[in-house]
């Protein structure tokens, strides 16, 4: 057998979040955070530009992506249950610098991602109450949307969780209605979307909808995310499979009925896209569920960015604690045993980043190079948890035969291994192709496309690798123990 080209030893990502953090979160929380972290209300909307080929397109992207990578997520959080998730899990198969960029490409999208949540989350306010905002209100409630979640995130997670976790079922119970609405519409009006005659209308054409894939494929992503707290989950050996099996369900139930819901009410292409959850009860003649409807996709959005505030935090926690970056990254309070710093440098980051949006012209186009070019990156991360299965099956053989180690494997041995890394991997890099090739906007050419999308990603992977270098030499001399010693004051209290 190959000697592992890493060491063997617990680093300090494993020896000290299990110290100092308490175990609270449970099978149903975990269900919420990975449904949460994946669902975008305004997901449905954007795929019903495909027509009804969007529903062949979600299996397409569930059959080459979710699935062989939430197979591959859920092996290696069940090999190393610790904080920081890829994080962890590429240090330990391919080197510190590969965990540093696994983390840092997984944490960099966060701020596209909140970005336009909170965009969408102000859109549904304004038509919750009929209001039009001018440019200042929009960006003022934008920045007061991204500070409010960062407060509720600055809660102990167990009390963030479970504010989310009530707002999670009205969340729910509007997707199933959206898609009742619609079907209650096409029998007494006949579908807006005509239904097709026959199967073959339900056959993704890449070449017509690459970057409808490739946006779906956006939709899914985030499957390794709740793995970024393996310590703070209960069990991740009873919980982590139901998380991600039982989520993966529900996820392609709800992106099904909402799909649907909006192609029976409104014609193909025509849908908002990003109200269109709220605006099907408008198009299906019930006007007076609109408001209501937008004023509850506003407080379960404001959730999803709550859990995003408080799962991506961690990926900065750990690079705090083995140095990556400052030592303040590391710090908790004592009270909550939330990371602080972490939490609060998102929020100044992203107001940052809505105030140069708003700068831009263009927005709408800005705001589609900015998804783009966060799917290229997050894809791009998905490679450090996707190679790292085929790596950890080598090196850690002794691990895997201990049945109470690694609770879930893969199954069907090498063969299987493969087969999902290779599947995973052709979903993962398809989806990259088509973030270049086909643009996301109407009034943009390839060649004006790629590029911009091109220097975006790119800025994301040079800032990164400044960042590393600029912290290597300190990463390279932190005393195991001293740093033990530091956080001894935590472990009496923790619970």
């Amino acid at each position: 057998m190959a000697k592992s080209p890493v060491r063997d030893s617990a680093t300090l990502a494993e020896l000290i979040p299990p110290r100092i953090l308490p175990r609270v979160l449970g099978r149903m929380d975990l269900i919420v955070v990975y449904v949460s972290i994946i669902f975008g209300s305004y997901a449905s909307g954007q795929m019903a530009n495909a027509g009804w080929q969007a529903l062949g397109i979600w299996i397409l992207a569930y059959v080459v992506f979710l699935i062989p990578a939430g197979m591959c997520a859920l092996e290696l959080g069940n090999l190393f249950p610790d904080e920081g998730g890829v994080y962890v899990w590429a240090g330990k198969t391919m080197g510190k610098m590969a965990g540093f960029f696994g983390g840092w490409l997984s944490w960099m999208p966060v701020f596209g991602a909140i970005a336009t949540w909170s965009f969408i989350i102000v859109s549904f306010l304004a038509t919750a109450f009929g209001l039009k905002f001018e440019l200042w209100q929009q960006v003022g409630l934008q920045v007061l949307v991204i500070w409010i979640s960062v407060g509720v995130a600055l809660f102990s997670l167990r009390t963030a969780q479970t504010i989310v976790n009530q707002l999670f079922y009205p969340f729910m119970a509007l997707a199933v209605l959206c898609f009742v609405v619609g079907v209650g519409y096409a029998i007494v009006n006949g579908p807006a979307t005509p239904l097709p005659t026959s199967w073959t209308e339900f056959v993704p054409d890449l070449s017509k909808n690459g970057a409808i894939f490739a946006l779906a494929v956006l939709l899914l992503l985030g499957v390794e995310t709740p793995f970024n707290m393996g310590v703070e989950m209960k069990s991740v050996k009873e919980s982590a499979p139901w998380m991600v099996f039982g989520g993966s369900l529900m996820l392609g139930v709800l992106y099904w009925m909402t799909t649907s819901g909006i192609l029976l009410t409104t014609p193909a292409g025509e849908a908002d896209p990003y109200l269109a959850l709220s605006l099907t009860y408008q198009n299906a003649g019930i006007p007076w569920l609109v408001g209501i409807t937008a004023l509850i996709f506003t407080l379960t959005n404001l959730a999803q960015i709550v859990i995003y505030q408080y799962a991506y935090a961690r990926l900065l926690f750990i690079s705090g604690i083995e140095r990556h970056l400052p030592k303040i990254f590391a710090y908790v309070d004592p009270r909550t045993r939330t990371p602080v710093a972490a939490i609060l440098l998102q929020g100044a980051v992203l107001t940052l980043l809505v105030v140069i949006m708003y700068s831009i012209a263009g927005l709408a186009s800005a705001t589609q190079v900015l998804l783009a070019a966060l799917t290229v990156v997050w894809c791009l991360s998905n490679y450090f948890f996707i190679f790292p299965v085929v790596i950890a099956r080598r090196n850690y053989a002794h691990l895997y035969a201990d049945p109470d180690r690694v609770a879930w494997k893969i199954p069907g041995g090498n063969f299987g291994v493969w087969l999902v890394t290779v599947v995973a991997t052709v979903g993962n890099t398809v989806a990259i192709y088509y973030c270049f090739a086909a643009p996301w906007v109407a009034d943009m050419s390839v060649a004006d496309w790629a590029p911009q999308v091109g220097a975006v990603s790119g800025a994301s992977i040079i800032i990164g690798a400044i960042v590393y270098f600029l912290n290597l030499k300190r990463s390279g001399s932190v005393d195991v123990e001293d740093e033990l010693a530091q956080y001894a004051f935590l472990e009496g209290e923790n619970q």
